[in-house]
């Protein structure tokens, strides 16, 4: 009777994912990314649309929802894929992936490679949980700058804002409110997302 070969070692393992290339970095970030958003758009899109509903009906405005009421997310997609099939619920699809691959691609190969060079210059008891907390915080900084913009182009299509096409979008958006607008939020995704990341990586 055979051994089953022996499991390798945390350290082993740390040291092939070490020595992974930035390139797969990217890769493996992003291809997760697109696979994540195939499965979670429709609540996505729900979401946004519950949301507008209620923060605009206490106003009286307009919510870009063409007059529709949503109590919940699963009636939101089921009126939404009753009146306008796959396609509404998958609306800003576009949006999402390009919101969400190229700034997760570019959180791992970030994360990754500040890692490594943390671990040059920061020692002692502390590097367990400090290389891997700054990294994430990098990683969160230079991400969120590719991610807001996409985000809230695709925010303002999935309420109706906009129904032209991703770039079309944004050059309207820009058009309206210039660079600054591409930017909405930006502060309160990195306060948001800077301790997530540093709890989750810690």
């Amino acid at each position: 009777m055979t051994k089953d070969p022996s499991p390798r070692s945390d350290a082993q393992t740390q040291t092939s994912v070490s020595r992974a290339r930035p390139v797969d970095n990217f890769i493996a970030g992003g291809c997760a990314s697109i696979v994540s958003k195939l499965v979670l758009q429709p609540f996505d899109t729900a979401k946004t649309l519950v949301q507008a509903a209620r923060q605009a009906r206490p106003l009286g405005i307009p919510s870009h929802t063409q007059g529709e009421q949503y109590t919940n997310f699963a009636d939101a997609i089921f009126k939404v894929a009753r009146r306008k099939g796959l396609g509404g619920v998958y609306r800003g699809i576009s949006g999402s992936i390009a919101t969400s691959a190229p700034s997760s691609a570019v959180f791992f190969t970030m994360y990754e490679t500040a890692k490594r060079a943390l671990r040059e210059v920061v020692h002692g008891p502390a590097a367990g949980w400090a290389v891997p907390v700054l990294a994430a915080a990098m990683a969160n900084v230079a991400a969120s700058s590719i991610r807001v913009p996409p985000e809230v182009v695709k925010q303002r299509m999935q309420t109706g804002m906009y129904s032209s096409g991703l770039l079309r979008a944004a050059r309207t958006l820009v058009a309206a409110e210039g660079v600054r607008g591409l930017y909405t939020g930006y502060t309160i995704q990195l306060l948001r997302d800077i301790p997530y990341s540093a709890l989750q990586f810690a």
